[in-house]
C-alpha cells in the first residue's frame, strides 16, 4: 500500500508519483524539434515579406520627401534611382547633388532590386523623378517603380495622377481590385 507521501512502507516511490523517464523526455523534445523545423520556412518567408514591405515603405517615404522638399522650399527636387547598385536618393535640383545638406542617399537590402517597364532615358542608367515647386511631377519622370525580392514577391510604387503622389501596392492588387497596401 502507498502512503499519502507517495512512498510505500519501505521508503520507495509508488508508480503514481514517478516522473518522466529519459526516453519520454527525449521523445517529447524530438516532436517539438520536428514541429519547430516545419515552421522555419514559413517564418522565413514571413520575415522576408516584412523586409520587402519595409523597403517599399521607405522608398515611398523618399518620394514624399522629394515632393515636400519641392513644395516647401520652392525649388525642384529630384529623386534618382540607380537600378544596378540598388541605390536611390533625393536632392534639390538647383544645387550640387553631392554638396547640399538636403541630399539623401539610400540602398535597397541585398535581397531586393528595382524593376521598370521601360528602358532608361539617360546614358548613366539612372532613373529620375523630378518634382516641381508646385508639387507636380515632370512629364519625363518615372511613374511606376517595382521593388522585387529574390523570391519573386514585389511591391509597386505607382503614381496617382490626381495629386502626383505615389501609392504602394502589390502588383496583383490591380487585377484583383484589392485595396492598396498602406504605406
Amino acid at each position: 500500500m502507498t502512503s499519502p507521501t507517495g512512498t510505500d512502507g519501505h521508503g520507495r516511490r509508488g508508480r503514481s508519483a514517478r516522473g518522466l523517464t529519459l526516453i519520454e523526455l527525449i521523445l517529447v523534445m524530438a516532436v517539438l524539434a520536428v514541429v519547430a523545423l516545419a515552421s522555419v520556412p514559413r517564418l522565413s518567408r514571413f520575415m522576408q515579406g516584412r523586409a520587402l514591405r519595409e523597403e517599399a515603405v521607405r522608398f515611398l517615404a523618399v518620394t514624399r520627401y522629394a515632393r515636400e522638399m519641392a513644395i516647401n522650399e520652392g525649388v525642384a527636387a529630384r529623386l534618382w534611382i540607380a537600378p544596378e547598385s540598388g541605390e536611390y536618393g533625393v536632392y534639390p535640383l538647383l544645387s550640387g547633388e553631392t554638396t547640399d545638406q538636403r541630399t539623401r542617399t539610400y540602398r535597397l537590402g541585398r535581397d531586393f532590386r528595382f524593376a521598370f517597364d521601360t528602358d532608361p532615358a539617360t546614358d548613366d542608367g539612372r532613373r529620375y523623378m523630378t518634382y516641381w515647386s508646385d508639387g507636380t511631377l515632370d512629364q519625363e519622370s518615372e511613374t511606376l517603380v517595382r521593388i522585387l525580392a529574390d523570391d519573386g514577391e514585389a511591391f509597386e510604387a505607382r503614381l496617382r495622377e490626381r495629386d502626383a503622389v505615389f501609392e504602394l501596392r502589390r502588383p496583383d492588387a490591380y487585377e484583383n481590385n484589392v485595396a492598396p497596401a498602406r504605406g
